[in-house]
């Protein structure tokens, strides 16, 4: 992910109002259920969306740094098993729902 593409100076208007926008790079929305923020929906996208790939690797090719979980960084493990509950919470639900 390139950190310019999300760069709020480089938005033009017609991309702030397509984002509702109110020009500071602040708009309400609902990014997770019953949650509201106030960020650029685009800088929330990357940012967040570097945590899921950071979980999405680890899954496939395993951890990234040498040794076992207690030589990894603490705030990869948190983003780890954070994605983890979720992806399990998840898992939980659509079983439960019978959409496997």
């Amino acid at each position: 992910m390139g950190g310019t593409r999300f760069d709020c100076r480089k938005c033009t208007d017609e991309d702030k109002r397509k984002r509702g926008c109110d020009g500071g790079a602040k708009l309400k929305w609902q990014c997770e259920e019953g949650v509201y923020c106030d960020r650029c929906g685009e800088r929330y996208v990357q940012e967040e969306g570097e945590k899921y790939l950071l979980w999405k690797r680890t899954k496939e090719h395993g951890l990234p740094f040498a040794g076992g979980w207690g030589e990894q960084p603490a705030w990869m493990c948190d983003i780890i098993f954070a994605l983890d509950d979720e992806y399990n919470a998840w898992i939980a639900r659509k079983t439960k729902d019978g959409d496997t």
